[in-house]
């Protein structure tokens, strides 16, 4: 048989079609799922604090020392003002309460994914909310929630926070004191104001995460873009003489 003949055969345009599509569609997840996950984690808190009836800013953008950074979530409470960091977690999480990164194990334990330690992320965002509102007595508060189904180690179990404790976390706590109502106004209404500048400053604070990538992440992206061409040359290669065919 002739390499013309293979190459036309139903048998090598079916494996071809299925290489490119299998390659494709995990080039196409490694690059933009994360951030639609993300999106939908980030929807989830949104609309369990809708149900609460709390106020609450969201997505917004605030410039800080280091440059600028995005906050999924900021709640006025009667005792302060909760940074909600959300992550849509899946797997089984390792780490420590201080460490640089956490590590996401999946499939028995065989891909392993490093990611930033979002109590450190959110460290960084308490501190930018605090500068924000400099010169009222209103108490910043962190929180870390779960929006996915992960399990974590011991050492972080009593860390990320999940969806259906949210009203837990943000309503009055009888060991903390409320904050003075004209104070926690005016740093609300600050931050408000602050929160209508986020569609001009997003623009900066994309460009800055792009500036300074995690080498996991360039090692993924570089991995997906090059393998992608791939794929669709593959699924040319299985598809085109079917259509030509007919």
């Amino acid at each position: 048989m002739q390499v013309q003949d293979v190459l036309l055969s139903p048998a090598f345009r079916l494996l071809a079609v299925s290489i490119g599509s299998a390659l494709v569609a995990n080039c196409l997840t490694l690059l933009f799922r994360p951030a639609l996950i993300g999106r939908g984690g980030e929807r989830a808190v949104r609309l369990a604090l809708a149900r609460l009836g709390l106020p609450a800013l969201h997505d917004m953008v605030l410039a800080d020392a280091l440059g600028h950074t995005q906050i999924d979530h900021l709640v006025r409470t009667t005792q302060g003002i909760v940074v909600i960091e959300t992550k849509m977690f899946s797997g089984w999480i390792t780490g420590t309460l201080y460490s640089a990164g956490w590590t996401q194990h999946l499939a028995g334990g065989r891909i392993r994914h490093r990611f930033q330690n979002p109590v450190r992320q959110n460290h960084r965002h308490c501190k930018a909310v605090e500068a924000a509102i400099i010169g009222l007595t209103v108490p910043v508060h962190g929180r870390i929630l779960s929006a996915g189904r992960a399990r974590f180690c011991k050492a972080l179990e009593v860390v990320p926070i999940p969806v259906s404790a949210l009203g837990q976390l943000v309503m009055d706590s009888p060991w903390m004191a409320r904050v003075d109502s004209g104070e926690l106004e005016a740093a609300w209404t600050r931050l408000e104001t602050l929160a209508r500048r986020t569609p001009q400053l997003r623009r900066l604070h994309r460009l800055e995460v792009r500036a300074r990538p995690t080498p996991e992440l360039v090692l993924t992206e570089r991995m997906a873009w090059a393998l992608l061409p791939v794929g669709a040359l593959s699924l040319a290669v299985g598809l085109v003489p079917m259509l030509l065919c007919g």
